[in-house]
């Protein structure tokens, strides 16, 4: 009986333990803050806002390349930022399922303007998957893909 009692505790502790800290509510808000900071960031050319949403270990995927969190910074960020001066950003509204520490986020965005002297009218879709980190939640993975939309 009394490893019966003792088993019955620790599954209550470790069900407890594992139980999220905030209600769903609070952490669909958060994870749309974060995911519209991360954006805002980008658009606006805010490179060091951008590398804080981030994970340490995040993948970003697009044109058939794989890069971490140091190669995207590197190499495509400031391509990205580049790419942004000249666009002005149309976002849809976030669609997310967060299911505990996780969440899964789809963005579209239309995006118009001019990009290296050439005007330019794409639709970008974003696929994010993200954790709750320590210091809120955090990009650990993000796949974008477009497809140029016909000129206005």
């Amino acid at each position: 009986m009394r490893f019966h009692m003792f088993g019955l505790v620790l599954s209550s502790v470790l069900v407890a333990a594992c139980a999220p800290a905030q209600s769903p509510a609070d952490d669909e808000a958060a994870v749309t803050a974060a995911v519209k900071a991360f954006q805002t960031a980008m658009d606006t050319g805010d490179a060091p806002t951008v590398m804080r949403y981030l994970a340490d270990d995040a993948l970003m995927m697009e044109g058939g390349t794989i890069e971490n969190r140091m190669q995207y910074e590197t190499n495509h960020l400031p391509a990205d930022l580049e790419f942004a001066k000249g666009m002005t950003a149309t976002r849809m509204p976030v669609q997310q399922t967060v299911l505990g520490d996780v969440a899964w986020v789809r963005t579209s965005t239309e995006f118009r303007g001019t990009f290296e002297g050439q005007p330019l009218a794409l639709l970008g879709l974003e696929t994010m998957v993200m954790t709750r980190e320590p210091d809120g939640w955090k990009i650990k993975a993000l796949h974008w893909s477009s497809r140029r939309l016909p000129a206005p």
